[in-house]
C-alpha cells in the first residue's frame, strides 16, 4: 500500500506539530481541542484529496486488469502523473497549513499580517511568522518527496506537488487576512478553498 506513505507522513507531521508546544499554546488560547478535528474540519482539509485520488489509482487498477485500448494511448502515463501530483498537492498544502499554523503559535512569536504585514496577536486568522512559515515549507517538501520512491513517481511530480502546496497554505493566509477576518467564510471554507487552489 504504498499511496499511504504520503497520507502517513502527513498525520504524522501534523499530529507533532500540533503536540509541540501545547502548554504555550493552552496559555494563549490557540491549542487545538483535544477531542481531534470534527468531520467538517477533515473534509475541509482533505476533501479535495480525497476527490482526486480516485483518478490516479482506478487508472493504476485498470492498467492491472487487463489491457484495452485507452491504456495504450500515449496520454495515459502522463494522466496517472498529473493525477497523482494534484493528490499530493493537496496533502502537501493541508500538511503545511497545519505545521506552519502549530509550530507557529508555539515558537514563532508575534506573528505579521500577511496583507499589512503589522504584528498581530499568536492567533490572529491571516498571520504568519518565519518560523511557522518555514516549517509548513518543510513539511510540505517532505510529504512531496515521499511519493518519489515508495509510488515509483517520475520526479517532475515531486517539485509541482510541493510548490503547489506551498503556494495553496499562502493563499490560506491570505484568505484568513481577508474574507475569514471580514466574516464572509468560515475557517472550514477557506482551508478547503486553499486545497483547491493547490490542486488547480
Amino acid at each position: 500500500q504504498s499511496e499511504l506513505v504520503p497520507i502517513i507522513a502527513l498525520f504524522l507531521l501534523t499530529f507533532t506539530a500540533t503536540k509541540a508546544g501545547r502548554k504555550r499554546k493552552v496559555t494563549l488560547g490557540v491549542a487545538e481541542d483535544r477531542r481531534g478535528r470534527n468531520a467538517a474540519q477533515v473534509i475541509a482539509n482533505l476533501g479535495m484529496a480525497g476527490l482526486v485520488a480516485g483518478t490516479p489509482w482506478l487508472l493504476f487498477v485498470a492498467d492491472h486488469l487487463g489491457p484495452t485500448p485507452w491504456i495504450n494511448h500515449p496520454w495515459f502515463e502522463p494522466v496517472v502523473w498529473a493525477g497523482l501530483a494534484m493528490f499530493l498537492a493537496a496533502l502537501c498544502e493541508a500538511t503545511a497549513d497545519t505545521v506552519s499554523s502549530e509550530i507557529g503559535q508555539a515558537f514563532g512569536g508575534m506573528p505579521i499580517l500577511l496583507t499589512s504585514f503589522r504584528r498581530v496577536p499568536v492567533g490572529t486568522d491571516g498571520a504568519i511568522s518565519m518560523l511557522g512559515t518555514g516549517a509548513g515549507i518543510v513539511a510540505a517538501a517532505v510529504v512531496a518527496f515521499t511519493a518519489i520512491w515508495p509510488l515509483g513517481a517520475d520526479f517532475w511530480v515531486f517539485p509541482i506537488a510541493f510548490s503547489s502546496g506551498v503556494a495553496g497554505f499562502l493563499f490560506e493566509s491570505l484568505l484568513g487576512a481577508t474574507v475569514e477576518r471580514k466574516g464572509w467564510l468560515g475557517n472550514d471554507l477557506v482551508n478547503f478553498s486553499s486545497t483547491a487552489f493547490s490542486v488547480l
